[in-house]
């Protein structure tokens, strides 16, 4: 006699409570699993922060200033200029021998005409694995001002420090069809408010000391010691690097750990690919002289990423809570978006006496 087979299956409810069960167990494990991956990208952005912290100091041990943010936005970085206001590139140009990148430093030494400005716009596209964000985007090449065919200057000749031959309007040749660039998300002291010194302005391929800009004080004074400003009695670029700066450490007056000296920039979340040129706050390449991309000031308080709302001036980050700032002693801290504005700007000036004593209040570390 046959045995009777038994087939043994799920319901159709048991198949939805198991179902559910996995559906209840994936969403307690996601939020899990993405503060891990968050606390994973925020080290990295840690390390990068800690690294170019470190060029810093190389530089200034080498140069004996910080870093200078070089002559605005036009202008790039030229390998036969040496550092300080005679480089017109701007603060990461002139830490890359510091970061052992030296070969991107150099790319159009020595060189004139075409060759000069293929190399320069060859270096623009040239990107280095530590200065992006993960949490914000990925190391890669960007549109320059929505796909607009940029404009910037180099020189056509005399490779020896600007402006010591007499150079003028003719010596300037311009590096045309940059479509494309590098970006980077982090961002010098400039100070407590900003500059009315128009780096695209600049008459032609001049020396800092020497150029006579206002009421005869050349460009380096003007900028490190008489822009003013009325809600700052101290004056001047307050901050570690602008525009032609040359600012050494016995010049950080509150001390070298009571001052920024870079860190996390804000950017509209809706502009991390492309600029419209709406904002200026992301347009250009890292590379370049002082510009909202890459120098911000502590006018204001700092701010989270959000989208459609663009500000050129403040700090700031795509984490959650608190934003990463390198200090002049060459640590690392994140600061929480809720500082106290006058805490914040106390922190930018190098010069205004006011030191921090409680780090817990602004801090999440």
């Amino acid at each position: 006699m046959k045995k009777s087979v038994v087939r043994r299956g799920f319901t159709l409810i048991e198949l939805l409570v198991v179902m559910t069960i996995i559906g209840i167990l994936v969403g307690l494990t996601l939020p899990a699993v993405n503060i891990a991956r968050e606390s994973a990208r925020r080290m990295v952005c840690v390390n990068n922060i800690t690294q170019i912290s470190r060029a810093f100091m190389a530089h200034v041990t080498a140069q004996g200033f910080f870093p200078s943010g070089g002559w605005g936005y036009w202008w790039v970085g030229e390998p036969d200029c040496g550092y300080g206001s005679q480089q017109p590139g701007g603060w990461l140009f002139s830490i890359l021998d510091y970061l052992e990148q030296g070969n991107i430093r150099n790319q159009g030494l020595g060189m004139d005409g075409t060759a000069r400005t293929d190399a320069i716009r060859g270096r623009m596209k040239n990107p280095i694995p530590i200065i992006n964000c993960p949490t914000r985007r990925t190391r890669n090449i960007y549109p320059t001002k929505d796909g607009e065919a940029d404009k910037y200057m180099t020189q056509a000749k005399d490779h020896s420090f600007v402006g010591l031959k007499g150079q003028n309007a003719s010596s300037i040749q311009y590096v045309t069809q940059v479509l494309e660039c590098i970006k980077g998300d982090y961002a010098t002291n400039a100070g407590t408010f900003g500059h009315d010194i128009a780096g695209s302005g600049l008459p032609s391929m001049v020396n800092a000391h020497s150029y006579k800009y206002k009421d005869g004080y050349t460009l380096r004074d003007y900028s490190m010691k008489y822009v003013t400003d009325s809600t700052d009695s101290t004056g001047g670029l307050n901050g570690i690097s602008f525009l032609f700066s040359e600012v050494t450490p016995d010049e950080v007056e509150d001390g070298l750990a009571n001052t920024y000296m870079l860190g996390e920039k804000y950017l509209n979340t809706a502009k991390y690919i492309v600029d419209n040129n709406d904002s200026g706050a992301d347009n250009e390449s890292a590379y370049d002289g002082a510009d909202n991309d890459n120098q911000r000031i502590c006018s204001g308080g700092p701010g989270r990423d959000r989208k459609g709302t663009d500000w050129t001036d403040p700090f700031g980050s795509a984490h959650a809570i608190s934003f990463n700032m390198a200090f002049c002693d060459g640590s690392v801290r994140r600061v929480n978006y809720n500082i106290n504005t006058d805490i914040h700007r106390n922190l930018c000036n190098r010069r205004d006496g006011n030191k921090i004593t409680d780090w817990s209040a602004i801090s999440d570390d």
